[in-house]
């Protein structure tokens, strides 16, 4: 027991070089996961990164191509200062908006109409429209920009003629800025009202101006005087913001807000449903970009899904962890076994010593005894050899 026991309390120090074995191998074990897991996630946010803005750019090219498309109806304008309601249908028909351009929703024009021409305007347009007209709201104003011609591409929207947006405290500073700028301009954030319950649609209008062709325009005050109207555009973001490219679309998720706000009442456009929700997944990665649109700031929101996810090899680092664990635990267990079977070759050495030195001491004292007898002894092997005789005293 109390040879068994010297050996349980010595066994810390017998078994050292193995578990410093074990404690040196687990260091470049922890050196190799963390630098892997660092070069995974380096490069899954460098991936990211491009992927978004590679969205991004794609996203910054759809409302320029909207904004063309007015800049060419304003066009019929310069060509043609009088523009009847027969052009007006002719031109929207040909221009092939609905496939070119599929987030302009509505095209149409906002004619300026002094107070003293109210009444020959209202003639000219019921004429042409062939029912009865009004400006509304109603009221007197020095001057009024009503809706004199109409395309809607949604049936379900709203685009009734005589309707004033200069009249609209919601629309007319964005339109005295297309004026006094002479530029596209595009609002904030609206909700547009569907014919129907449930038809309601997001989005902007972008206004464009239209001067009187000729007239001078240099200056601010020059450009008010020659304002003849605006031609206006109603986006539907949706339509506009929609995902085109489903390879990227599969791996990111984006949302679009109007501004910098990244609140529910800016939010423009949701692709994945992520900002309706509010779920996010911890290994999600996320990140925020800005862009200009015309007068407008818009907020870009990425962030990855599962699939971009399960294509960065996210388990990379844990693979890494195992293998390198189980060749530390391998390289530990031949260690271990190498110093056991040594401690047992010492362990038996020393027990055969012991027995030799144990035997020794026996011969000495069958020896003293043997000499110690007072008759004479002789002591033989088992081949009959004499091995030993005392000395008869």
């Amino acid at each position: 027991m109390k040879s068994i026991g010297a050996a349980r309390k010595g066994h810390p120090g017998t078994m050292g070089v193995a578990y410093l074995v074990l404690a040196l191998s687990l260091v470049p074990t922890a050196v190799v996961y963390y630098r892997v897991r660092a070069n995974v996630e380096t490069h899954a946010q460098a991936r990211f990164e491009r992927a978004a803005g590679v969205k991004q750019a794609a996203i910054e090219q759809r409302a320029p191509g909207c904004v063309e498309e007015l800049l060419g109806v304003r066009g019929l304008f310069a060509a043609n200062p009088y523009v009847s309601l027969d052009q007006w249908q002719k031109y929207a028909a040909s221009a092939q908006v609905q496939r070119l351009y599929p987030g302009i929703r509505a095209l149409g024009y906002l004619e300026r109409v002094d107070a003293e021409r109210k009444q020959a305007f209202l003639k000219r347009v019921a004429a042409e429209e062939g029912s009865e007209v009004w400006i509304m709201p109603e009221g007197d104003r020095p001057v009024y920009f009503p809706l004199t011609y109409a395309t809607n591409f949604d049936p379900s929207l709203r685009g009734e003629i005589g309707r004033d947006d200069f009249a609209n405290p919601e629309h007319r500073p964005f339109m005295e800025m297309a004026r006094d700028s002479g530029e596209p301009t595009a609002t904030g954030k609206l909700a547009f009202t569907g014919r129907d319950a449930g038809q309601d649609m997001t989005g902007f209008i972008i206004y464009v101006p239209v001067y009187h062709s000729g007239a001078p325009a240099t200056t601010v005050e020059e450009r008010r005087a020659a304002l003849q109207g605006f031609i206006f555009g109603t986006i539907d973001s949706n339509k506009l913001l929609g995902g085109q490219d489903e390879k990227i679309d599969a791996i990111i998720d984006y949302q679009v807000f109007d501004g910098t706000e990244t609140t529910p009442e800016h939010l423009l456009h949701d692709h994945g449903g992520i900002a309706r929700t509010g779920g996010a997944r911890s290994k999600q990665l996320n990140l925020t970009g800005t862009m200009t649109v015309l007068n407008r700031t818009w907020t870009l929101y990425f962030s990855s899904l599962p699939l971009f996810d399960a294509e960065s090899q996210r388990n990379l680092p844990l693979v890494a962890l195992v293998c390198w664990l189980t060749l530390s635990l391998l390289l530990f267990g031949i260690t271990w076994g190498e110093v056991k079977a040594r401690t047992r070759a010492e362990q038996s050495n020393a027990d055969l010593q012991k027995s030799e030195a144990a035997l020794e001491t026996e011969k000495e004292q069958l020896a003293v005894t043997l000499y110690s007898i007072g008759d004479g002894v002789i002591t033989t092997g088992t081949d009959g050899r004499v091995v030993s005789i005392n000395k008869k005293g």
